[in-house]
């Protein structure tokens, strides 16, 4: 219903009424309807905390119906080895059996993997990026194993990249961004 609210959204209380009236909205839709219709609300970790601290009402008819995703370095290697088991057709059991059969030496077992996330925002989209890319670097160099300077170089690509689309974002707000 609600897209691109992160940026420029504001947690006023205009902004938290609509997103409160959202999730109303959408619950008695779903009590309505009974089985007939599954509802799913997904908001942003910032507009739920948003929500939370604006409604009076959150912990006695909301808090209990949440479900909060949080990310963290083992889910992330585990949603990777997936995703390398996807892409190479691969009979090893382990995840670091799978991760250490695509990286060099150094970059082997979770620590290696760690070093990688680093580079990241340790969201999946990130995670998936900066694992694509330093595969693509990989093979335009005819290797199979990623190396750490295959992350690297994939960590600065990506992040001159969202740099520049941060400049085009702002500048509609703050014309002449770009020369400074």
């Amino acid at each position: 219903l609600i897209d691109r609210l992160d940026e420029g959204y504001e947690p006023d209380t205009i902004g938290v009424g609509i997103v409160d009236g959202i999730i109303y909205g959408t619950d008695e839709v779903r009590s309505a309807l009974g089985d007939a219709v599954q509802a799913i609300v997904f908001l942003r970790d910032n507009i739920f905390r948003a929500v939370q601290l604006e409604d009076l009402d959150f912990s006695r008819n909301l808090e209990g119906q949440a479900l909060r995703l949080h990310w963290d370095p083992e889910e992330l290697f585990y949603m990777v080895c997936k995703r390398i088991r996807a892409a190479y057709p691969m009979e090893r059991e382990s995840d670091v059996k799978v991760w250490n059969a695509i990286t060099a030496a150094e970059l082997h077992g979770r620590e290696g993997f760690k070093k990688c996330l680093r580079l990241t925002l340790y969201r999946p989209r990130d995670v998936i990026a900066l694992l694509n890319s330093a595969i693509e670097h990989a093979h335009r160099q005819n290797r199979e194993i990623l190396i750490e300077a295959d992350f690297q170089e994939s960590s600065k690509q990506i992040s001159t990249i969202r740099f520049e689309d941060l400049g085009k974002e702002y500048a509609s707000v703050f014309p002449g961004i770009a020369q400074l």
